[in-house]
């Protein structure tokens, strides 16, 4: 029934009050249909915890701060 009356083919008396409604719950329907088709196309991309190959690890990061920690000149 939902689909005939999007494609226009269902012939009924339908009040004007009832029009409305149905408008107002399809257009959020397409909105939170459409937000979460995006963030799945998202989380294609990002993964949460994946660090990009170009950074450096943690471990790296760690022994830059102690060497500049042990600097000849304190």
């Amino acid at each position: 029934m939902i689909s005939s009356i999007v494609n226009s083919t269902y012939y009924a008396n339908v009040s004007a009050t009832k029009c409305q409604e149905f408008g107002r719950w399809y257009k959020k329907y397409k909105k939170i249909k459409v937000e979460r088709v995006e963030r799945e196309n998202l989380s294609d991309y990002c993964v949460l915890g994946q660090r990009p190959m170009h950074l450096p690890n943690m471990n790296q990061l760690a022994s830059l701060g102690k060497t500049n920690e042990q600097s000849p000149h304190s």
